[in-house]
């Protein structure tokens, strides 16, 4: 343990932890504005409408199901078969692989005891998305005994 040896030694330790604080601080401050511009760029890159071209969940036959997405803004409209749903999303785009939260929305309620846990992978026009209920996958796999859903979605262009 050292000890300190004088009033200037006794002033440099707080000086130095005040420092790297205010060092610290400040990359926050630069760092979190940038972070946010990412996670709104890849909202962005998701935007438009999106149909599966595969569909599996734990328990059903393959392909049994139709799913399309409708992605504006913070919303998700979501038609799976014939059932509608509306919901607000987030992104963790930091996370390994990427995360995606749907919150349920009953009219403009959010219903966060209903947020639906995912990971997806986009590249170029294609979006895969695998859920599971309120235990987020690791891997964009059907768990044994899960609410898991992968579903694989082409981005549909508007005809020109």
């Amino acid at each position: 343990m050292r000890l300190i040896r004088s009033a200037n030694d006794a002033m440099k330790r707080p000086l130095a932890l005040l420092m790297a604080l205010l060092i610290l601080g400040g990359w926050t401050a630069l760092v979190t504005p940038l972070l946010a511009a990412d996670a709104a760029s890849e909202k962005e890159k998701l935007q438009g409408t999106w149909k599966s071209f595969s569909y599996e969940a734990s328990g059903a036959v393959k392909d049994s199901r139709s799913v399309s997405l409708t992605i504006a803004d913070n919303l998700i409209e979501a038609i799976v078969g014939d059932d509608v749903g509306r919901f607000e999303f987030d992104l963790d785009i930091d996370a390994s692989p990427k995360e995606i939260d749907l919150v349920r929305l009953l009219g403009k309620l959010p219903m966060p005891e209903r947020t639906d846990k995912g990971i997806y992978s986009l590249s170029g026009d294609e979006l895969t998305i695998c859920f599971g209920g309120q235990t987020r996958p690791e891997k964009f796999a059907i768990r044994p005994n899960s609410d898991d859903s992968l579903i694989k979605l082409k981005r549909q262009r508007a005809p020109r």
